[in-house]
């Protein structure tokens, strides 16, 4: 099974190479929009896909896998829900 990197932490501690949108930006995510995650599964690379948000619920969201997973394909397909 994956997991969704802590892209807060990743942030912190490389705050010149990995940046994340300001909490204004990140609160007017919607339904319809896109955001990129990074899937973490052990003994494997990381996976950067896009996820199109399918409902809010309140800090967290639900969406879609918009992507092909090229490293991750025998755990995740396009159109799988992610929450």
């Amino acid at each position: 099974m994956y997991k969704l990197a802590d892209v807060f932490k990743l942030s912190r501690e490389y705050p010149d190479t990995f940046e994340i949108p300001d909490a204004d930006t990140l609160a007017q995510l919607q339904p319809g929009d896109y955001v990129k995650l990074i899937f973490e599964v052990p003994g494997l690379p990381g996976e950067r896909m896009w996820v199109r948000i399918t409902d809010r619920k309140k800090a967290s969201f639900v969406g879609v896998l918009d992507n092909d997973p090229f490293v991750l394909n025998d755990i995740l397909t396009l159109g799988d829900e992610i929450e």
